[in-house]
């Protein structure tokens, strides 16, 4: 049927009449927040009542009462005793009143306002006399107890002849955003808290607490899964009674399990809105509703990799159905949980791969020293006397060589297992490397103590060993330090138990010795070389070789890594392990360090000259350097020197400067990366060090551990490794390189797994400067 025209235009007029009518609300409303409006004309059952909001001519801005009728904030006029003369369609849905009751009441019988602060409502007063507005934000409480986030705008009124005539409110209901912006703020803290590796059951909570402030009358926890797969065990929980907690910890996972167990039976959430009716609560019901409890939502949570880690769940005390808001603020809720988990496990994975043997599973050399200054602390504090314990095997070379690597790691294993049913409680075992291992025994009363063990490990070592149908018989040689009396500290502990194990297989092996000063032969050795040591530089008995570095993909030599030799007066060529420990505790490293780096620069300015000017150079930097006042100074002043470009030189780092971090070194390093020269972390992956202590630093390079790349092809956990820290340069847009690359298996797996540059023998050796030069010639 055809609309008549006529009808048509009207209608037409009508609802363009209408539009104009909401724009001019809408600018009446922006008027009033702004402060513009000099009259306002409300028509009512008395008729239109003329007021002056600034004194000013009321005929020049005049807006009909049934124009505000059609906005969404609410607006409210009252006369000079608080009595509601005006209260329009938004005010009604508001504060759910209607405008015929509403009008003649007091305020305050519409809501109650609470403030912020107890000085808050007092301040809004003064403002509202002296100025005739006030804006600002407080908390509307209903006649049915609803709490309302609001901002008013708030506007003295006078009528035209200036006498005082109430006051119009404008209110907007903010609580939605309110929430957002906690929820936002709340999830963001979180993220800090994961970020900043806090401990994972304050992250939770905070976690459940910042969910709970945002659906009214919530109780929210968190439930992780058990190692076994099976069962559910309380992770966090800030409002929930703890009798409940105590309750279902430990409950089963399965098809008909209540909403947590369920949704993790079947990996998906499970909304429960009724405990006391619904079927799957059947076993948790009464528990629940003992304690208050009538609805659980129940949401997995995953990782990224899809494994299940527990589960978010929502209760309320009443039947409840979520809203699609609540459903997004519980997935919303499990993601985060997830990220949480996923990092705390992570990062608890690096750490014990970090300080742990992969063979083994025993505590690595570097855990052994940091295990070792607790118990010598533990020890003076209490007076108590400890052992250190230095193993060695006898003829487990023999049994490597003749019978191969794979039977070896059997019998290391083998080994460590024996050597860990000889501790005491409270006593530990790490594996040095090879077939070195040490035993630390704690609150020891004297040597008879430590011979004991000592015996133990000998008859335990010396039993026959069956491994793939091979019957191998070993024995082992120990070296055994007293502590206080052989050393105070880890080092002078570990170096008298290796004297002394060394003693002990002069003597025919399969024996324990102590410690005694007629061993000491080996700290007067060490003396004589100290002394050698500081006429060393000064006699020019320093060199520098040069191992290239290069692209994987390309086979392009683009930088060297400089390193020490010491042309010993024996004749001996000595590496930098040998001798940088002793320059360190003789603080010979200062002016050793400073030369390499002067010698290292003055090289690659040669190269440079010759033609390779986007060659660059690494050079290794002691913690005692980069902590040294002057050292930023001194590689200033060499660059400016030699006017050699900052950005070709690379200074590598340990661990160490990361797992330490303060103003100094912070400060050393970011001022080092402002001057242009790039920061590299050698040796990673061995250490602590974590996303946060990196995040932390200007890193711009991380060199994957030589122990990590050679165990690629050989031991799964090392190729894990290699693959996470080439993950995590990734995500961190750092540069990495890998070190003690010596095979073509390792290239290759390094190049398909994103690695693009490396150093080692499988490339060439450290080399000097003149081969190099002819390296780079041959190569570029």
């Amino acid at each position: 049927m055809r609309t008549d025209p006529t009808v048509q235009q009207a209608l037409i007029a009508e609802n363009v009449e209408l539009r104009a009518q909401l724009e001019e609300a809408k600018e009446m409303l922006r008027a009033i927040h702004s402060g513009e409006v000099d009259a306002l004309v409300i028509e009512g059952d008395a008729g239109p009542q003329v007021y002056a909001l600034q004194g000013l001519d009321a005929e020049s801005n005049r807006f009909r009462g049934e124009i505000l009728a059609q906005v969404s904030d609410a607006v409210i006029a009252t006369d000079n005793e608080q009595h509601v003369t005006y209260f329009n369609a938004a005010a009604e849905r508001q504060y759910g009143m209607a405008a015929s009751e509403a009008l003649g009441r007091d305020l305050t019988e519409i809501y109650q306002s609470h403030w912020p602060g107890p000085d808050d409502e007092n301040a809004a007063m003064s403002t509202l006399i002296e100025t005739g507005q006030w804006r600002g934000t407080s908390i509307h409480v209903t006649r049915k107890g609803e709490r309302i986030h609001v901002e008013s705008a708030v506007t003295r009124l006078r009528a035209v002849d200036g006498t005082p005539a109430g006051m119009l409110a404008v209110i907007r209901d903010i609580s939605e955003r309110q929430r957002a912006e906690a929820l936002r703020e709340g999830l963001n803290r979180v993220l800090e808290m994961i970020v900043t590796d806090a401990p994972l059951p304050r992250i939770l909570e905070t976690l459940v607490a910042v969910m709970e402030s945002q659906s009214a009358g919530a109780l929210c926890s968190v439930l992780l899964l058990d190692e076994d797969g099976r069962h559910l065990r309380h992770g966090a929980a800030v409002s929930l009674p703890s009798e409940y907690l105590q309750s279902i910890n430990g409950h089963p996972i399965g098809p008909d399990a209540g909403s947590c167990g369920t949704a993790l039976h079947r990996r998906e959430p499970v909304f429960v809105n009724d405990i006391q009716q619904d079927p799957l609560c059947q076993e948790c019901r009464d528990v629940a509703l003992r304690h208050g409890l009538r609805a659980c939502w129940s949401h997995p949570i995953f990782s990224h990799h899809g494994k299940l880690h527990g589960s978010f769940v929502m209760y309320y005390r009443e039947p409840h159905n979520p809203t699609t808001g609540e459903r997004q603020m519980v997935e919303a809720a499990t993601h985060i949980a997830g990220i949480a988990i996923e990092h705390q496990r992570a990062e608890s994975h690096m750490r014990h791969l970090a300080g742990h043997d992969t063979l083994t599973g025993l505590p690595n050399r570097a855990q052994l020293e940091r295990d070792l200054r607790e118990v010598l602390r533990t020890a003076e504090r209490d007076k108590l006397q400890a052992a250190l314990l230095f193993i060695d095997l006898d003829d487990f070379k023999q049994v490597n060589d003749t019978l191969g690597h794979p039977v070896g790691d059997r019998l290391l294993q083998a080994v460590a297992g024996r050597l860990q049913h000889c501790l005491r409680s409270g006593d530990s075992v790490a594996r040095l490397g090879g077939d070195e291992f040490v035993i630390c025994v704690q609150r020891t009363h004297g040597a008879e103590e430590a011979a004991l063990v000592a015996s133990k490990v000998l008859e335990a070592l010396g039993r026959t060993y069956e491994i793939d149908d091979h019957a191998l018989q070993i024995g082992g040689s120990i070296g055994i330090a007293l502590y206080p009396s052989d050393g105070t500290d880890a080092a002078m502990l570990m170096r008298a138990a290796d004297v002394a194990m060394y003693h002990a297989k002069a003597l025919g092996r399969g024996n324990y010795q102590f410690f005694t000063l007629g061993l000491d032969a080996a700290v007067a050795s060490r003396r004589r070389l100290a002394h050698q040591l500081r006429v060393a530089l000064p006699q020019g008995e320093f060199s520098l070789r040069y191992q290239p570095q290069v692209e994987l993909r390309s086979g392009r030599i683009f930088g060297a890594e400089a390193l020490l030799r010491w042309s010993h007066p024996d004749g001996v060529a000595r590496l930098p392990a040998d001798f940088v420990p002793l320059a360190e505790e003789n603080k010979l490293i200062l002016p050793i360090g400073n030369w390499v780096l002067r010698e290292a620069c003055t090289q690659l300015k040669r190269w440079h000259d010759a033609g390779f000017p986007d060659l660059r150079v690494a050079v290794n930097v002691s913690v005692h350097q980069l902590l040294h006042s002057g050292f930023e100074a001194s590689v200033e002043s060499i660059l400016g020197e030699i006017n050699l470009p900052a950005d070709t030189l690379d200074l590598e780092i340990t661990e160490s400067v990361l797992m330490r971090p303060s103003h100094e070194n912070h400060a050393t390093l970011a001022n080092l990366h402002t001057m242009g020269v790039r920061i590299m972390v050698d040796d990673f992956g061995t250490g602590y060090s974590n996303l946060a202590y990196l995040r932390g630093f200007p890193i711009d390079t991380l060199k994957i551990d030589q122990s990590f790349v050679q165990g690629i092809g050989e031991d799964a956990n090392d190729s894990a490794i290699v693959d996470t820290i080439i993950a995590m340069s990734r995500s961190l847009r750092m540069n990495v390189i890998a070190e003690g690359v010596e095979t073509a298996e390792q290239a290759k797996f390094l190049q398909q797994h994103g690695c693009p540059t490396g150093q080692g023998y499988y490339f060439d050796e450290p080399l000097t400067a003149d081969i190099f030069s002819q390296r780079l010639s041959a190569a570029n």
